[in-house]
């Protein structure tokens, strides 16, 4: 198993996810593209699922990744591959959706017919730190996409604590080194929640740095236009874990 520009620690416990039956929690296809990437300022080594019938088609229609938010978020106004009558939309929709790249929307007789999804699918974000507190808050960041799992270097002298806290927000924790990995916390699956435009937003800039990987150009493309970098509070729930905040996790007192 490679990964480009990974360490040999997360390449280990991208291994590990891989085997049957493992402690972590989370469970990877062995064909899984593994990706080491930069998504909403935190970097982190990616299990994806690539959609390939959506990859193959925007590559014949010339597409990479759409990195404006505010296209998806019109783009979600309309179902997917059904016809939408052009006064069934706002004049400021009908001229966003006619200056889209090609490839995402088809203008027929019957209306706009949306041909843009998803990409692909984040399984799972392996973080690499060296501080299990800020390592956390690190992680929290893909709480709304994806599985999560830290990976610590060494074992913290407070490993008690660490247990109990990613254990609170349902992160992995793998601690030692890359010969010696050891399943500290075992993770919590992935439950999507409902499609928004931040989650699409996601995906696409995941699948930009994919690109480079499974093969294809991005071509020219608007500079991306990204959702407000995640906070880190615990006064609100995150989605599919335990106490956190939308976007992150800050980690309890002792």
């Amino acid at each position: 198993m490679t990964v480009p520009d990974a360490t040999a620690y997360e390449v280990a416990v991208c291994g590990m996810l891989t085997v049957p039956g493992s402690s972590l929690g989370v469970r990877l296809a062995a064909d899984a593209l593994l990706v080491r990437a930069r998504v909403f300022g935190v970097r982190a080594v990616f299990a994806c699922r690539v959609h390939e019938a959506e990859h193959r088609r925007r590559l014949t229609a010339g597409l990479g990744a759409v990195r404006r938010l505010d296209w998806l978020d019109d783009l979600m106004t309309l179902p997917l591959e059904i016809p939408i009558p052009s006064n069934a939309l706002t004049v400021r929709q009908q001229h966003v959706i006619r200056t889209l790249p090609a490839g995402c929307v088809d203008e027929t007789v019957d209306g706009f017919v949306r041909r843009l999804t998803r990409p692909l699918t984040a399984e799972v974000a392996v973080v690499a730190g060296r501080n299990w507190r800020a390592g956390l808050v690190r992680a929290g960041t893909y709480g709304p996409y994806c599985a999560r799992v830290l990976v610590l270097s060494g074992v913290p002298a407070d490993l008690a604590d660490a247990q109990v806290q990613a254990g609170y927000y349902g992160v992995g924790l793998i601690v030692g080194t890359a010969t010696t990995p050891r399943v500290a916390v075992a993770g919590e699956p992935f439950v999507p929640q409902a499609h928004s435009p931040a989650g699409w937003f996601f995906t696409e800039e995941l699948y930009h740095q994919a690109l480079s990987v499974i093969g294809g150009e991005s071509g020219p493309q608007p500079a991306a236009v990204a959702p407000r970098p995640p906070r880190s509070s615990a006064a609100q729930g995150e989605p599919g874990h335990r106490g956190g905040s939308p976007t992150g996790c800050t980690p309890r007192a002792s």
